[in-house]
């Protein structure tokens, strides 16, 4: 592994942490942010292998969104459809990959939009719905041309800043 690649995971296993011991705080499911922070504690167990842990975390950060009335941020449905798709269960994992994708659509941000439909193509295909597949990575590749693979995101489910940068847009 060359260095980028561990200072790149070891930087995201940190957030991770953070994440964790922010879910473990008292009071935190009164927060806006809590279904946000449980979602990036979920998928922090997933990539670490700790599968039914990542739902438990994925599944406590969809019912926070609803009982706070939040929109899905999306990263719990990622969560999932990961474990399901490990799992060897392509029709569940498909189902959650849809509700990112749908997540992903209605959040207006076209850098995430075409994440969003990377994956649930990939997904598709592993399920035998390859035409489903093409469609998606089609729509993908036309809006990262558009775009030129815009970078900057912000989930829904986080506050608007005051002041929005402005995205850049990178090439390669």
């Amino acid at each position: 592994m060359g260095l980028r690649e561990f200072a790149f995971r070891r930087m995201r296993y940190e957030l991770f942490s953070w994440a964790e011991s922010t879910v473990a705080a008292p009071g935190i499911g009164a927060d806006r942010l809590a279904p946000l922070a449980f979602a990036t504690a979920s998928y922090g167990r997933f990539v670490r292998g700790d599968l039914d842990h990542a739902m438990a975390l994925a599944e406590q950060s969809r019912a926070l969104e609803r009982q706070l009335r939040l929109p899905p941020c999306g990263l719990s449905a990622r969560t999932m459809a990961n474990v399901a798709y490990y799992r060897g269960g392509a029709d569940r994992a498909a189902y959650f990959a849809e509700q990112m994708l749908d997540t992903a659509r209605r959040g207006g941000d076209e850098a995430r939009l075409v994440h969003a439909l990377y994956m649930t193509s990939v997904g598709l295909a592993s399920g035998a719905r390859i035409e489903d597949s093409r469609r998606l990575a089609d729509e993908a590749v036309r809006i990262a041309e558009r775009t030129q693979n815009r970078r900057r995101w912000r989930p829904p489910c986080m506050p608007t800043p005051s002041r929005s940068p402005t995205p850049t847009r990178t090439t390669r």
